[in-house]
């Protein structure tokens, strides 16, 4: 409803009549709920017209008459569309005696609504003769001259034969279609300029059909302007409704093909937009946004249906021609026939390379002089490293400015793409050389020279020299080793610089966060930097991560122990209790248990051996064990079922039954269930008997 709701007016269809019913039903309904009364239905399916009158909705039984549909007329019993100029013919028939003014052509031509550009190529020719009279500087009221008056009346008798007009409502004629592609041709003319839009599909018969979908026309401005940048101005146009008939069809349009007339355009849409002037370039722009250029093709002049809608044309003419109605004869033949040409080179011909050299940009050649310097040495000059703390960044930074100053440079050969490996090697070379310029350039300045530097030097001890890059190496004593040419003759870095600590870092990172003997030996396989153990183990104490996990852990404050195990007590007096096993009888698959009573004090053990672990045999147990040790104070458990059982069943005899037998065995004052503690965290002491206990029976 949010699509086919336009203003008070509801459009919508369906493939079935039961469909369409339902869609009725509850577009009546939603409306109702809001104080809406759709009514006046209407539609060209008799069986959909018999479920309204069953269900008492209201329908207009008068098609013969016409319906309105968005200003034109819809006949529902041919299902087809003719154009609404009743309002037309009427203010014609008014304004003829009052005479052919400037005024009278207004109001008649006012009403004409035509918003698919059905009759494009008739109304652009009074378009046109409406630009004339406003040329001409005519008073409302005034007379047209003979020559207007003329074109005036040729036009109004030919406004008859418009309403024999009738197009089918249907876009598709056939329900089964496939490959649907998208054609928008575009012209222009001195006068005027258009574009028109068809849809081609094929049918289920494997036939290829056409249909006209819309049109668009605009006189030409009155500053005059050249034939090339009005078909450009075309090319806008039919890119705008290509790109709005998209929209309107997302799912159903598969291809889109664009054509125009002239090469001079198809050319300019094939480069780049800067390289034209602003108006040429504006609208290139606009055009390459909106379409892509490959979609753009060449079609003849005399094959151009637009062209209808650029110089105008008689009804009896337009309304009769296959051209304009389904675009030219090659349309719909096998698209292996068409002879395609899509973005032509510059079209030949003085006249073409004359437009196209009028309106380009110009270029100007502008000579400088500049005073160079080393390229390493402005690096760190131009790019403030402190803002950097990855390695990684500064290097493609730096990789990218010395690809700009090297495009910048007069050459043919120019960079582009991504960077690759060795522009970022090249980026690390120049860091080298500005980090030991920085802190060796006497250094540097004497092995140019001289070829050895002063010993006053606090690197005169590791005999340096210099590499084909012109970077300081250790020269060392492995020059004959198998080793890599970069760990025999490592570069110098100095200590305490910032290029130095992400050098490290990245070092530190690619090593999953080594210490500092990891550390240094990664580095030390290209570098060599002067106390270079100290300067890792500083960067490294800087490391989050690092320290994240270095951090040392809290201790724990430990309770003070319970008063039962320090306090002096009878053995087995505080006693805890566990089961162990299961253990194997001898020459038989019988399993039995040991239950250990342990003294919490003195650690003095008790075995009792059971059959199993339910809690009659813990009962007896220990009632076994209380009659050799004695009663307990407290017994610990753990959380074992045997003993929650015990406890619970104890404590509800010990409630509510008055056995004597039960008395007799608890008549003392220590109550044993009673002080009994189900915890398995404080049990260490009856696990750790366990395990010796197995270990002694094995």
């Amino acid at each position: 409803m949010l699509n086919s709701l336009y203003v008070d007016d509801l459009y919508y269809g369906a493939e079935t009549a039961q469909d369409a019913y339902q869609l009725t039903s509850s577009a009546i309904e939603i409306l109702r709920s809001a104080g809406f009364n759709l009514r006046k239905l209407r539609t060209n399916c008799s069986e959909l017209n018999k479920l309204w009158c069953e269900n008492g909705y209201e329908e207009n039984t008068d098609h013969g008459q016409g319906s309105g549909f968005l200003g034109l007329n819809w006949d529902p019993i041919e299902d087809k569309i003719k154009l609404n100029l009743r309002d037309v013919r009427n203010s014609l028939e008014s304004g003829i005696a009052n005479g052919t003014t400037k005024r009278h052509v207004l109001r008649i031509i006012s009403p004409i609504f035509d918003p698919c550009g059905l009759i494009s190529p008739f109304v652009i020719t009074v378009k046109i003769l409406m630009q004339e009279l406003w040329e001409k500087g005519l008073k409302w009221d005034e007379q047209l001259p003979s020559g207007l008056e003329e074109k005036w009346r040729t036009w109004c008798s030919e406004l008859a034969h418009i309403d024999n007009l009738q197009i089918e409502r249907k876009l598709f004629s056939n329900a089964g279609m496939s490959e649907i592609s998208l054609h928008v041709f575009c012209d222009a003319s001195p006068k005027a300029y258009g574009a028109v839009a068809y849809f081609r599909y094929i049918t289920e018969e494997g036939r290829v059909k056409v249909s006209f979908i819309i049109s668009k026309s605009k006189v030409a401005p009155l500053k005059t302007l050249t034939l090339a940048r009005l078909e450009l101005m075309a090319a806008l146009i039919a890119a705008r409704l290509a790109k709005y008939l998209l929209n309107t069809f997302p799912s159903l349009t598969k291809e889109i093909f664009l054509w125009s007339d002239s090469k001079i355009v198809l050319h300019w849409l094939k480069g780049s937009s800067k390289i034209w002037k602003p108006f040429v370039s504006n609208r290139v722009a606009q055009v390459q946004l909106l379409t892509p250029p490959n979609c753009w093709n060449h079609c003849s002049g005399s094959e151009n249906p637009a062209d209808f809608t650029t110089r105008g044309e008689s009804t009896r003419k337009f309304l009769t021609s296959s051209l304009w109605w389904m675009g030219p004869a090659w349309l719909s033949q096998p698209v292996q026939s068409w002879s395609v040409q899509c973005l032509p080179n510059p079209p030949d011909g003085m006249c073409g390379e004359e437009v196209i050299a009028s309106e380009r940009r110009r270029t100007a050649i502008v000579n400088t002089m500049v005073t160079t310097t080393n390229e390493d040495n402005c690096i760190s000059g131009c790019i403030d490293i402190d803002k950097y703390s990855n390695l990684g960044k500064l290097l493609r930074v730096t990789a990218w400015v010395r690809r700009f100053i090297h495009n910048a440079k007069p050459g043919p050969l120019k960079l582009s793409g991504p960077l690759c490996a060795s522009e970022l090697q090249e980026a690390l070379y120049s860091w080298i050389k500005a980090t030991q310029l920085k802190h060796f350039g006497r250094e540097l300045k004497q092995l140019l020279s001289k070829g050895i530097i002063s010993k006053d030097s606090s690197i005169y001890n590791l005999n340096p020299e210099l590499d084909d890059n012109q970077l300081l190496q250790l020269k060392g004593r492995l020059e004959f080793s198998n080793e890599e040419v970069r760990a025999k003759h490592p570069w110098f870095l100095p200590t305490k610089d910032k290029f130095v600590k992400l050098l490290i870092l990245d070092a530190h990172v690619k090593m999953c966060h080594l210490g500092v003997d990891g550390t240094l030996t990664q580095l030390r396989e290209q570098f060599w930097i002067i106390k270079g153990r100290q300067f890792v183990k500083n960067v490294l104490n800087d490391c989050i991560i690092c320290r994240r996990y270095k951090v040392k852990t809290g201790t724990q404050v430990v309770a003070p122990l319970p008063p039962d195990r320090i306090q002096e007590h009878s053995p087995f007096d505080v006693s805890g209790v566990d089961f162990a096993g299961p253990f194997y009888v001898n020459d038989s698959n019988t399993k039995c248990y040991l239950i250990i009573f342990t003294c919490a004090v003195i650690r003095a053990v008790h075995l009792e051996l059971v059959p199993n672990m339910s809690t009659d045999s813990f009962l007896l147990a220990f009632r076994r064990f209380i009659s050799r040790r004695g009663l307990c104070s407290v017994l610990y458990s753990d959380n074992a079922k045997t003993f929650k059982k015990a406890n619970s069943e104890l404590r509800k005899w010990w409630k509510y039954i008055n056995n004597p037998e039960v008395k007799k065995v608890f008549a003392s004052p220590k109550e044993l269930f009673g002080n009994l503690l189900l915890n398995g965290v404080h049990g260490g002491e009856v696990s750790g008997k366990d395990r010796y206990v197995r270990l002694k029976l094995a």
